[in-house]
């Protein structure tokens, strides 16, 4: 009766040795940008309906907490932009096309104004002085200039799904 297992029993053992072998690979592990991408609020941006004598603009923003916990990485990214324009943007409490907004996320004067290169790509980045928010409503705003405040771009931020 022995000999009539062995042949199921080896199998089985070498399946066993097989999947010890030290060429298997290892279960995927989390490590800290995995992390970080978990925490990543995130936009797609794009040009309002209707604006007059402009290129339609699009792209991405996105909202993450600084290496140090205490502050905030606001990045945004450009295309389509008519190439040497000079676009100032910010992060903004509420949501794009509200009439009246809760204001700047952080401060106006950390948020520096993108230029345009000549493929019609711009990108920004910002480290905010203020702690990751972790509910509430937020939206990046890109302006005509820094003369005519109008918002040319924008997106609202989508917070992670846990």
């Amino acid at each position: 009766m022995l000999t009539t297992h062995f042949p199921a029993m080896s199998l089985v053992l070498l399946s066993v040795v097989a999947c010890a072998s030290p060429g298997r690979e290892q279960p995927a592990r989390m490590n800290s940008v995995d992390m970080q991408l978990d925490t990543r609020w995130r936009g797609s941006l794009a040009s309002p309906a209707g604006l007059p004598d402009t290129l339609p603009m699009s792209g991405s923003a996105s909202m993450a907490p600084a290496a140090d916990n205490g502050s905030t990485v606001v990045t945004v990214s450009l295309a389509q932009a008519a190439p040497g324009g000079l676009h100032p943007w910010e992060a903004r409490l509420g949501r794009c096309g509200m009439q009246k907004d809760d204001g700047v996320f952080g401060s106006s004067g950390e948020y520096e104004t993108m230029t345009i290169d000549p493929d019609g790509r711009a990108m920004g980045s910002v480290t905010v002085s203020q702690p990751m928010p972790v509910s509430g409503d937020y939206f990046v705003a890109v302006y005509a200039s820094e003369e005519n405040r109008s918002v040319v771009v924008c997106g609202d931020l989508a917070p992670p799904s846990q």
